[in-house]
Order: structure tokens, then C-alpha cells, then sequence
């Protein structure tokens, strides 16, 4: 009777600690999916790093550096992370027009704080985020890593995490 009332317990700790862990995992997949580009191109763009990007060891942000998009020969847009200032902000320069770019993309239902260390780029007549980095942080701690890839319009990203990584599909 001993054996059966401790297995039953061991059972009960596995089912309820496993259903944890899962719910916040699947709750920061769903923040992958969820994700919004901060730059649509179209396709066939290249980009060039026109001044050296840079981070401050001790800020998780870009804070300064210059990439350039072109297709054709042509520049289409041009980001630039400023002058060094620790600020979690870029200028977006597109077809004359300016916009910035909130680097932290905080969102009120997530726990996760996220830092775009490359932006999210989206192409015409693609579904999905295809190029870009996001690092995931709960407090201070690093969680994931997301890599929507090189521009490829396809549905899948690579998430990184302590123990390990994998593919998967950005489909909802």
C-alpha cells in the first residue's frame, strides 16, 4: 500500500509539474507566431551594412550602426540605430518617410521581454516574418533565441534555448 500511495504521488507531481513547464512554452510560441515585421520589402532585396552595428555589453539593444535594403540597385529603406544613446529605438527611413521602431516590442500580455537584435522583415505577398532575431528574456534571464531565417518566404524559424533548439512551422 506504501509503494501504490507514493507512485500515485510521484504520478501526480509529473503530471502537474509537466503541464507547467508546458503552458509557458506554449505561451512564448504563441508570442513567436504573433509577431509583427517592422519592415515589408519586396522580393529580391539585398542588405548591406553601411556603418558597423554595435551593442554596449552591458545593454541588450543595438545602439548604433546603419543597414541599408536595396533591390535593383536602388535603395528602398535604410535603418539606423543612432548614435550610441542606450534607447531600445531605430529610424526607419523608407520612401521618404520616417518611423521608428521600438526594439523591445513590449506587450502587456507576455511576461517575456523581447530584444530585436536584427529586424523583422516581411516581403510582399509572403505570410510570414522571413528574416530577423529575437532574444527572449524572463527578467534578467535569457530564455530563447528566435531566427526567422534569410529572407526565404517560408513558414519556419528557428527557436534556441538553453538545452538545445529546433524548427518549427510559424502556421497558426
Amino acid at each position: 500500500m506504501k509503494f501504490k500511495t507514493i507512485a500515485l504521488l510521484f504520478a501526480c507531481s509529473v503530471i502537474i509539474f509537466s503541464s507547467c513547464s508546458k503552458e509557458g512554452t506554449e505561451k512564448l510560441e504563441v508570442t513567436f507566431g504573433d509577431e509583427e515585421a517592422e519592415i515589408v520589402l519586396r522580393l529580391g532585396y539585398t542588405s548591406n551594412i553601411a556603418s558597423a552595428i554595435e551593442t554596449n555589453p552591458d545593454y541588450p539593444y543595438i545602439t548604433t550602426g546603419v543597414i541599408e535594403y536595396s533591390q535593383n540597385g536602388n535603395l528602398i529603406a535604410t535603418l539606423d540605430y543612432g548614435d550610441g544613446t542606450k534607447d531600445a529605438w531605430a529610424r526607419l527611413l523608407e520612401n521618404g518617410n520616417y518611423s521608428d521602431i521600438d526594439l523591445s516590442g513590449k506587450k502587456k500580455d507576455t511576461k517575456y521581454t523581447k530584444v530585436i537584435t536584427s529586424p523583422l522583415i516581411k516581403i510582399e505577398g509572403c505570410d510570414y516574418i522571413v528574416a530577423g532575431i529575437i532574444k527572449y528574456y524572463e527578467g534578467e534571464n535569457w530564455v530563447a533565441t528566435v531566427d526567422y531565417g534569410i529572407g526565404d518566404c517560408d513558414e519556419w524559424a528557428l527557436k534556441s534555448w538553453k538545452v538545445g533548439n529546433e524548427t518549427f512551422s510559424l502556421k497558426k
